[in-house]
């Protein structure tokens, strides 16, 4: 790894090839870490000044005296956030061609966070704002801007919130330590997080009267104040792009503001599962594109497409909505994290064309069993190995990656896998398609509601799952490992299960 003077030495070499090439000179961000043994770090970069999750991050190396730097050729100015592997959390800095800033980060003192560089002040009073990273998570720390019930006194706290960073951030103008590009961003963040603030009070109480039909707050007082502080939005700003709120605001617009202002269809009852999940994500895309227009409709669209992918369903009218937004935007700059994400819903499609393999067995009506006898009978004389999961659940189809090893391993000894699906009835259809897609050889059941729960607190001894799980059944169809270990944990699953062979 190169040492602080390499380092320095190739951030000269490369500015210097820059300034002689005539392009604007790069962004150089450079720091240095304690107390941590990460060796990486990653940089979320902003797509053409504009925020998108996932898209234009780079994998920045640590040398072993804990120094970074990184040299960001983008021709924008942006927000920009430092993760770090197994840690939560994240340090935001302003990215801005021709500047250069250092960070010094302590992973046992996060107060010890400390700037260096052009936007020095600005970079701290960044990190120094409160906000809240997700808004409607039960627990989560938008809580305490709800215990008010009198909803203009709520607005008036937050609003007076946003207009106190505001007056810090007119503060480093006026002392020349923020650039003007950096300040107006800051301020479009401010308005859009704590307009969020009110937005996320206003829906929980709304949720629990409404929906849940609990005692709340929720008044005439609330909705008016909701749907107005929207209505004086302008959510086809351009400039509100610069940051991860806007998505955040304009999706309570596009989801929740149609509830609240008791304008939203109700579901077609009619409709089977298939056809309702359709409706569903179809509605909302349309919501977007009637409400939004020009490079906010193409972020909010793409972002909508993205966390719909990511969710491994693989609904068609993901894929069609993919090709109508590359045909209205053909050159979109979010279409690389897309296009990651689009090509196993195209492959999905594709391998239902093709006949299931005869190593995946169906054991139909299997949700008629009652107990884990029924279901073990069949297979004793065989050690068995259990992979409870669902068709919902992303942590489980990402383990199937690591099948082929285990089939592998495997193969001519007295092993057999069972996949134990818990999805109700309404998802048969899409639970065989995905045993078909991922080629799921082995035993393929899907249980009923009443089985799966007799399993977890008879058998595994809680009144919460927690999926995927493994189990390892011994040849008298016993439960011998109550949490096996996972397929991608490799030869430690290997191991555990050879160790029941002898």
């Amino acid at each position: 790894m190169m040492r602080k003077p390499e380092i320095i030495f190739a951030l000269f070499l490369a500015l210097c090839i820059f300034a002689c090439s005539g392009k604007k000179e790069p962004y150089v961000l450079a720091g240095k870490v304690v107390n941590t043994d990460a060796d990486s770090l990653f940089i979320q970069l902003p797509v053409d000044g504009k925020f998108f999750y996932r898209v234009n991050s780079v994998k920045v190396p640590i040398d072993n005296e804990g120094n970074f730097s990184a040299i960001i050729d983008q021709e924008t100015s942006g927000f920009t956030s430092i993760s770090f592997p197994k840690t939560r959390g994240s340090i935001r800095t302003w990215i801005e061609p021709g500047y250069s800033d250092t960070v010094f980060i302590d992973f046992e003192d996060f107060s010890k966070l400390a700037f260096t560089g052009d936007h020095a002040d600005a970079n701290s009073l960044l990190n120094n704002f409160e906000r809240i990273p997700y808004f409607h998570a039960f627990g989560g720390k938008d809580e305490k801007y709800q215990k008010d019930s009198v909803a203009q006194r709520v607005y008036d706290q937050v609003m007076d919130l946003n207009e106190k960073e505001l007056v810090e951030i007119d503060g480093l103008k006026v002392k020349d330590k923020i650039t003007d590009s950096f300040a107006k961003a800051m301020a479009m963040e401010s308005d859009l997080h704590w307009k969020s603030v009110f937005a996320s009070a206003t829906w929980r109480h709304y949720y629990f009267k409404e929906q849940l039909k609990r005692k709340s707050p929720y008044n005439d007082e609330w909705k008016e104040l909701y749907l107005k502080m929207f209505d004086e939005t302008d959510l086809n700003n351009p400039e509100y792009l610069v940051s991860n709120y806007y998505r955040t605001f304009a999706e309570d617009y596009m989801n929740l503001y149609p509830r609240v202002a008791g304008i939203e269809d109700q579901p077609d009852t009619t409709l089977s599962q298939d056809e309702r999940i359709r409706a569903y994500h179809q509605d909302r895309i349309d919501n977007i594109r009637e409400k939004l227009s020009g490079e906010n409709e193409e972020l909010m669209w793409s972002f909508y497409l993205y966390n719909a992918a990511i969710q491994k369903q693989y609904e068609k009218v993901i894929l069609d909505s993919y090709e109508e937004l590359k045909y209205n935007y053909p050159e979109t700059l979010y279409d690389p994290v897309l296009k990651e994400h689009i090509d196993p819903i195209r492959a999905y499609h594709t391998k239902l064309e093709q006949p299931m393999s005869d190593k995946i067995i169906m054991i139909e009506n299997a949700d008629e069993y009652t107990t884990w006898e029924e279901m073990v009978e069949p297979y004793k004389g065989e050690v068995l190995y259990v992979d409870l999961w669902a068709t919902w659940c992303g942590p489980c189809k990402d383990e199937f990656e690591h099948k082929e090893g285990l089939y592998e391993f495997l193969d001519g000894k007295p092993i057999k896998i069972l996949y134990v699906s818990s999805d109700r009835d309404e998802a048969e259809g899409k639970w065989k398609e995905m045993v078909n897609f991922y080629g799921l050889e082995g035993v393929n059941m899907r249980i009923s509601q009443e089985l799966f729960w007799k399993i977890w607190k008879d058998m595994l001894g809680s009144n919460t799952a927690a999926i995927p799980r493994y189990i390892i059944v011994d040849k008298e169809g016993n439960m011998i490992v109550k949490e096996a270990a996972r397929p991608s944990e490799g030869q430690k699953l290997y191991d555990q299960l050879a160790s029941y062979l002898e």
